[in-house]
């Protein structure tokens, strides 16, 4: 849902998905080259009904679904702003050890 969202809002072809572990934690993260967050928009981004720009007519619920699976999992979802423009969206969460085990 993260990714799709940022497929949705980014600008073709300036999308950057990573993976990374730091420490005990798995870091899921999505850069995009689009317009960005709004000015004021950021610390809203992952509430209910929050809708801005060409997903207006959506219903404003996929970031907020992204931090509840997140924190279910004991992580998080935190959203920056990139300096040259469009944002910076990480999921992190718990690496469990002895999965699959």
């Amino acid at each position: 849902m993260l990714i799709e969202n940022a497929r949705v809002h980014a600008t073709p072809g300036a999308l950057t998905i990573g993976v990374r572990q730091e420490g005990d934690r798995a870091v899921l993260q999505v850069m995009d080259a689009g317009p960005g967050l709004p000015p004021g928009f950021e610390g809203r981004a992952f509430n209910p009904f929050q809708r801005h720009g060409r997903a207006a007519s959506g219903t404003g619920l996929g970031l907020a679904v992204v931090r509840a699976i997140a924190e279910a999992h004991g992580g998080r979802a935190l959203h920056r702003t990139r300096p040259r423009g469009g944002s910076i969206f990480e999921i992190d969460i718990p690496i469990v050890s002895g999965a699959g085990d």
